[in-house]
């Protein structure tokens, strides 16, 4: 996204975008290295750095990571080759909603669960995202799949959802596309 060239009306907001962005991350790399440099030295600067920025992006990284492959990969839920791909498809029939423990979905993830509405307008607002989905499931109540989250049902996934074939429309494990 970053090396990515804007044309038309939102290039000069795009490009202000990255400036702010990239001086934001210049300025929270530097401030604390620069501190520490002159306490601690290089690798106190170094190790300040890597605690207060490396870490935590690293920790974003890995819960956008997962949250992007539960909602995305599931016995149940169809990929699309690109001849047989729509945008109702793709954001109905390829995703899901789940429904997580309360406190942990309003201290922590923000209706992120709520995944749908995010396909269908991404302007959606987090405090509407229950509302849009409500709206969409009941649009399409035999399209739109919600589920309660399970680690049993997410374990029980990522063992038979290794590969995609397109041609029959469902996931296999590494063993059945050995055969």
């Amino acid at each position: 996204m970053w090396r990515f060239a804007a044309a038309g009306k939102h290039r000069s907001a795009i490009r202000r975008d990255k400036f702010t962005l990239g001086f934001a991350l210049a300025l929270t790399l530097a401030v604390p290295a620069i501190f520490w440099v002159m306490q601690d030295g290089l690798l106190g600067g170094i190790w300040l750095t890597i605690k207060l920025v490396v870490v935590p992006f690293l920790f974003f990284v890995h819960i956008i990571g997962w949250t992007a492959y539960i909602h995305h990969v599931s016995p149940d839920i169809r990929w699309w080759p690109r001849r047989g791909w729509s945008h109702f498809a793709g954001q109905t029939e390829s995703t899901t909603i789940f429904q997580m423990p309360r406190l942990i979905n309003r201290l922590w993830f923000h209706d992120i669960f709520v995944h749908i509405p995010r396909h269908v307008d991404a302007r959606i607002p987090f405090h509407q995202l229950v509302h849009a989905a409500t709206a969409i499931a009941g649009m399409y109540p035999d399209t739109v799949k919600v589920k309660r989250f399970s680690i049993i049902r997410y374990v029980r996934s990522t063992r038979s959802c290794k590969l995609y074939d397109f041609e029959a429309g469902c996931w296999l494990s590494y063993a059945d596309a050995a055969v």
